[in-house]
């Protein structure tokens, strides 16, 4: 289980480079107009191209690799990583370096040394207008990718701190007769089931690696429908600290009783995104195999997403039962 204050440089440095990525604009512009290129310029060119194809890029995509080994969340709810903070730590820097160095190659290699006429440079082959706009525009994307990876990761390392801020403030309490303490050890249980199984769901519909993906959606999806299953997601998430958040407050408050309340608001707000966004994904997901296992999770989505949904209905109504029971605090 992840430990927050382990987590801490991991959470700090991913913040640093989400706003890093997201002030930044890459330059598209085109570079001094020239009539011809020299054979020095051309062979520059082409040795920072070289660099970019033969060690920048596979850098790159080696180093993605090695976050996503390292944060994203192995297979089963009930399994939470104690993260390598190191090898973390390590990976985004070498990330954020590659990043610079390929930035720069391609923006000396595409822009100061531009060709005038787009028609008049079909020998120059790498270099050519053409290929140097599609250069540019391919890493500000990734830029602009890295930044929206950045804050995903974000939120699944602060899922991971939820399950343990409850393990605390359980442990917290384990000697404690008091009628407080007895009220958060009997509610802590109750809130991970729940908690897991709400980060399971955003992990399985927010994934990014493309070799995982169960299923895709209908084209025909119209936009108010594609803005509630982008939108829907975060908000379950921020029910889940806001759960968390309360039972903490309640915990510092000494009193239960107006934090009881807020979570089960949070819960019941949590729930109704979540049965919206099961109707949607039943409604318009398409599986990208033919060749479906009804008998297995890991291959059918929608018998998947039957069955999380039933137990997630378990565990909520089992924790709303738990907060209607009045408890005299006096």
């Amino acid at each position: 289980m992840a430990c927050a204050s382990s987590t801490a440089p991991v959470l700090q440095a991913l913040r640093a480079l989400a706003r890093r990525f997201k002030q930044m604009r890459f330059d598209v512009r085109h570079g001094e107009k020239k009539e011809e290129l020299t054979e020095d310029e051309l062979a520059q060119k082409n040795k920072l191209l070289d660099e970019l194809q033969s060690s920048l890029l596979p850098s790159i995509k080696q180093q993605l690799n090695t976050l996503s080994a390292v944060l994203d969340l192995p297979r089963g709810f009930r399994e939470f990583p104690q993260p390598d903070v190191d090898l973390t730590l390590e990976t985004l820097t070498n990330l954020n370096q590659t990043m610079k160095k390929s930035s720069i190659n391609i923006r000396l290699a595409t822009l100061e040394t531009s060709v005038p006429t787009d028609t008049h440079d079909h020998h120059l082959g790498r270099c050519k207008t053409f290929r140097g706009r599609l250069l540019r525009e391919d890493i500000a994307r990734i830029e602009y990718n890295l930044y929206g990876l950045y804050l995903t990761y974000m939120k699944r390392v602060e899922s991971w701190n939820h399950t343990t801020l409850l393990a605390n403030l359980t442990n917290d309490h384990k000697d404690n007769d008091s009628i407080l303490a007895r009220r958060v050890i009997q509610l802590a249980p109750l809130i991970v089931p729940g908690i897991k199984l709400l980060t399971t769901f955003y992990n399985k519909i927010s994934i990014t690696n493309t070799k995982k993906l169960q299923f895709k959606l209908d084209t025909e999806i119209n936009s108010q429908t594609l803005f509630q299953l982008h939108g829907d997601p975060d908000s379950i998430l921020f029910r889940c600290e806001v759960l968390v958040g309360q039972l903490g407050y309640g915990h510092d408050a000494n009193s239960m009783t107006l934090a009881s309340g807020h979570m089960r608001e949070a819960i019941n707000n949590a729930s109704g995104f979540v049965d919206s966004t099961v109707v949607l994904l039943d409604l318009y997901h398409i599986p990208l195999s033919s060749e479906i296992d009804h008998l297995s999770l890991e291959s059918d989505f929608k018998t998947w997403l039957f069955e999380w949904h039933g137990l997630w209905h378990t565990a909520k109504n089992r924790l709303l039962d738990a907060l209607s029971i009045p408890v005299d605090e006096n």
